[in-house]
C-alpha cells in the first residue's frame, strides 16, 4: 500500500477570492469580478439613460 503525505498535494480548493474595494473610485475602475462588472454596467447604462432623457 502506498502512503501519500498531504503536504505534497496541492489542493484545488485554495481559490483566491476577490477582495471588495474599499473606495468607490477603485470600485468603478478595472475589475475582473463579474458582480462588480454587472454593477458597473447598470450604473453606466443608467447614466446614459439620464443623459438621453434630460
Amino acid at each position: 500500500m502506498t502512503h501519500i503525505h498531504a503536504d505534497s498535494i496541492s489542493v484545488a480548493s485554495k481559490v483566491h477570492h476577490h477582495e471588495s474595494p474599499h473606495d468607490w473610485k477603485r470600485y468603478f475602475s478595472f475589475s475582473t469580478d463579474h458582480k462588480v462588472i454587472g454593477i458597473q454596467y447598470l450604473v453606466l447604462s443608467f447614466i446614459f439613460f439620464l443623459s438621453v432623457v434630460f
